[in-house]
């Protein structure tokens, strides 16, 4: 029961932070006949998507790795860098694939493709990571989330790699 129980809490955590979103995207309503909707406007979501894409989550990557990064936690991890690499070379196919059967329109091709390769690496494993690494029997480990965020992080350098080159 406590596989459940933990699980539930992680999917509660991600509920939570999706339901902020929805809810600063949508509400208060605008105005009938506004292009804008709720708290944050769209041009200001384009601009803080790119902000956390340029700013944030490389910062967070570089504080990560160098408060926590060390020769052995970089030879425990080493498996996560290759592991990115192929997820990302198995991804890229498989969203073509899927592309061409669902016949995607032209225009959004690009941004499908994309997003299905590069998925999100950082930020929902933080948040499942972060709740995991609270429940009772992590406890023992004190350093749980800062290995736990190390790790993504290091997967996160060979996303952003590949994600910026292609």
């Amino acid at each position: 029961m406590d596989v459940v129980g933990t699980a539930a809490s992680a999917a509660g955590t991600v509920l939570i932070m999706c339901l902020v979103g929805v809810l600063v995207a949508n509400f208060p309503r605008a105005p009938q006949g506004s292009n804008d909707h709720g708290m944050i406007s769209r041009p200001m979501l384009s601009a803080l998507s790119r902000l956390t894409t340029a700013i944030f989550v490389p910062s967070l990557t570089a504080t990560s790795l160098g408060e926590n990064l060390s020769f052995g936690l970089l030879v425990d991890a080493y498996p996560l860098v290759l592991f990115s690499l192929f997820y990302i070379a198995v991804a890229l196919p498989v969203a073509v694939f899927v592309m061409r059967i669902c016949n995607i329109t032209t225009s959004f091709r690009n941004a499908f493709v994309v997003g299905c390769t590069f998925q999100n690496m950082v930020a929902m494993p933080l948040i499942v990571l972060e709740t995991l690494c609270r429940q009772p029997k992590m406890a023992a480990e004190a350093d749980c989330f800062h290995r736990a965020s190390t790790f993504t992080f290091l997967v996160q350098i060979t996303w952003s790699l590949m994600f910026w080159s292609v």
